[in-house]
């Protein structure tokens, strides 16, 4: 599989990842100590939708571009509202009113929410995107950008000085080996930084692969462990994308209940007869 950010930026699997990032993020926030936000394969920050990668798949028009229409004039969800609003902002204008140009990626989301006080570390092994990321960032005494291997970078980085904090593994998924790389990084991140809050993305396209993270992660003692899968359609429909799913260490304790609410308003929006939720403990405490 490869998932380009730039191919896929703004689709219904980008969604439901950004909108369960910052339900996460949102509840760090609610307690005023500083935190690290960490992300090991950060890409460029922020995607046009007119460009040629995105024109081509055109999957942000029955994602996000689809959202952003329906969104218009409803009572929706903490995390989804936030989502729309950082959108919204990045776009100069809000939901219904105005066309989506632009797509931000989950550096960009991370920086527009921290405070002063906050730190934020993005890895991207691409000269030309982390380039791009470096750009987008600079300025910003909060930021670092690494031109680094992000699996490599995690020996190094954690735990961070601010011990609080989250980290985000979101890996592109092309070589054939990704599951097993990004498993092994999420536990031994879980391991480095027993008190930060660690999330693992991966595509719901190879049940195999998932059902293999799945009973690795279960066996490797790491607890408190909380899957979220967003699915655009079932299980059984042909093979392909059929969406996205999280695992989260040390999820904030109330934020499961906003994901699932906000999760939940995002397939009534996007996917309503074919989509589904589900948040449960992969390894409970």
């Amino acid at each position: 599989m490869n998932y380009r950010h730039a191919f896929h930026a703004g689709n219904f699997v980008d969604v439901a990842k950004h909108v369960t990032l910052l339900a996460v993020l949102g509840e760090l926030l609610q307690r005023p100590k500083p935190l690290t936000y960490l992300e090991t394969h950060a890409g460029a920050g922020v995607y046009d939708l007119r460009g040629a990668d995105a024109r081509r798949s055109g999957e942000a028009a029955a994602g996000v571009v689809k959202l952003w229409r329906r969104a218009a004039g409803r009572t929706l969800p903490s995390a989804l509202n936030s989502y729309l609003h950082l959108l919204g902002a990045l776009n100069k204008t809000a939901p219904g009113q105005g066309a989506l140009l632009r797509y931000p990626g989950s550096p960009w989301l991370a920086q527009a929410v921290l405070r002063p006080g906050d730190k934020l570390f993005c890895c991207e092994w691409q000269d030309e995107t982390a380039a791009a990321l470096q750009r987008l960032l600079a300025g910003d005494h909060r930021a670092s950008v690494q031109r680094r291997d992000g699996y490599q970078a995690l020996a190094a980085l954690l735990p961070p000085r601010i011990r609080r904090g989250l980290l985000m593994i979101d890996p592109p998924y092309e070589a054939a080996d990704e599951f097993r790389r990004a498993g092994e990084a999420f536990v031994q991140a879980c391991r480095r930084w027993p008190a930060g809050v660690a999330l693992l993305w991966y595509p719901l396209k190879n049940p195999a692969a998932v059902a293999g993270l799945h009973r690795s992660l279960r066996d490797s003692g790491v607890r408190k462990l909380l899957l979220t899968e967003c699915r655009q359609v079932p299980a059984d429909h042909p093979p392909g994308l059929h969406g996205g799913g999280l695992v989260i260490a040390n999820p904030p304790w109330q934020a499961a209940a906003g994901i699932r609410e906000a999760l939940r308003a995002v397939v009534d929006l996007l996917a309503p007869k074919l989509g589904s939720v589900r948040v449960a403990w992969l390894a409970p405490e």
